[in-house]
C-alpha cells in the first residue's frame, strides 16, 4: 500500500491490486475494504469493522493519516513496525521450538522406567504419557483463550497486564516494547501532522499495556494544559533516559526525531531482552529435564536394589 500510494495510485485501485495478491481470508478482507471505500467510506472506518484483522493501533494510525493526508508514509511505518514484530516472534519461536520437542520426548522417556520394571502395563504407559501431554497443552490453550477473551481495556485487563510485567526474563523486554509502541506511535502521529495534544492522547492508548499507559498518561494531560509533555511522565517508574531525551526534544524543537530515536532504542532493548529469554529458557529447561531424569534413574536403581535385597 505504501509503494502504490506513493506512486500516485488512487486508494481504491491500490486496494484492488493488494487484494489480487492475497488468498483466503485476507483476500476477502481487502475486497471488503475496496468495496467500502468505493462506496464512500473512510479506510479507517472500513478497517474498524474487521477487528479480528486490524488492531486498534492500525485503525488509529490510518485514521490519523487520512486526517493529515499522509497515508503512504504511515503505511510504510506500519510495515516496519510489523516486520519488527515478526522478527521478534520468529526469534522466540525458534528459541523455544526445540525445548518443546524435548519436553514431549521427556514425557515418553520418563515413564519408560516404571513400565520396564513392571510397575505399569504398556497400555497404562501410553495413557499416562498422553494424559500428561494433554494437561500441558490444556494449560497452554487455557492461557491463550484467557488472553483472547480478556478485554483490551478496563479493570479486568489491568491486573493481567501487571502480572505479565512480573514474568521472569520477560518483564524488561515487554516493558521496553510498550515504551517503544508509545514513542513510535507518537512519532508517526506527530510527524503525520497531527497536533501534539491529539498525538499524545492517541499514543498514550497505543502502548499495548495498561500499566505502561498509566505511567505515560500524564503526558497527554500536560499537553492539554499547555505544558511540556515530559512533565507528565511518571519519573518514579519510567527510565530516566525517556524523561531526559523527551525533554531535550521538546526544548530543541526536534521532538519528532527524538521520539523516533527513543522508539528505535527501546525496540533494540526489547529485541535484546527477547534474545536473552530465548537463550536462557531452553537451557534452564534442559537442566530441569536432566535433574528429573537423574531422579528417575536413581528411583529405578532404588527399586532394582530393593528387589535384589528381597530376593
Amino acid at each position: 500500500m505504501a509503494t502504490l500510494l506513493e506512486a500516485g495510485l488512487p486508494i481504491v485501485r491500490s486496494l484492488k491490486i493488494v487484494s489480487a495478491g492475497q488468498t483466503g481470508r485476507l483476500r476477502k478482507t481487502f475486497n471488503f475494504l475496496e468495496g467500502r471505500v468505493s462506496a464512500g467510506s473512510q479506510l479507517n472506518e472500513a478497517m474498524a469493522e474487521k477487528r479480528r484483522i486490524f488492531s486498534p493501533f492500525d485503525v488509529t494510525m490510518v485514521a490519523a493519516a487520512e486526517e493529515s493526508g499522509n497515508l503512504p508514509d504511515t503505511f510504510k511505518m506500519l510495515a516496519d513496525w510489523y516486520e519488527m514484530r515478526v522478527k521478534l516472534r520468529r526469534k522466540l519461536i525458534g528459541g523455544l521450538a526445540f525445548p518443546v520437542f524435548i519436553l514431549h520426548l521427556a514425557v515418553f522417556i520418563a515413564n519408560l522406567t516404571p513400565m520396564f520394571l513392571g510397575a505399569v502395563t504398556p497400555a497404562q504407559y501410553i495413557r499416562i504419557c498422553f494424559t500428561t501431554l494433554g494437561l500441558l497443552w490444556g494449560i497452554f490453550f487455557a492461557i491463550s483463550l484467557l488472553k483472547a477473551l480478556i478485554p483490551k481495556r478496563g479493570l479486568i485487563r489491568l491486573p493481567f497486564d501487571a502480572l505479565v510485567l512480573f514474568i521472569p526474563l520477560l518483564r524488561k523486554p515487554l516493558f521496553h516494547m510498550a515504551l517503544a509502541r508509545f514513542c513510535r506511535s507518537f512519532y508517526m502521529l506527530y510527524s503525520a501532522g497531527i497536533p501534539i495534544t491529539r498525538a499524545a492522547e492517541l499514543a498514550v492508548n497505543l502502548t499495548g499495556n495498561l500499566v505502561v499507559t498509566k505511567l505515560v498518561a500524564g503526558t497527554a494531560k500536560s499537553a492539554r494544559a499547555g505544558d511540556d509533555m515530559f512533565l507528565g511522565f511518571n519519573k518514579d517508574y519510567l527510565p530516566v533516559e525517556l524523561y531526559s531525551l523527551w525533554q531535550t526534544g521538546e526544548e530543541s524543537g526536534t521532538l519528532d526525531k527524538m521520539s523516533l530515536h527513543l522508539a528505535k532504542m527501546y525496540d533494540d532493548l526489547a529485541e535484546h531482552g527477547f534474545s536473552v529469554f530465548a537463550f536462557w529458557v531452553p537451557r534452564l529447561f534442559y537442566l530441569c529435564v536432566l535433574l528429573y531424569m537423574v531422579l528417575l534413574i536413581l528411583k529405578g536403581y532404588g527399586i532394582i536394589f530393593s528387589r535384589t535385597l528381597n530376593f
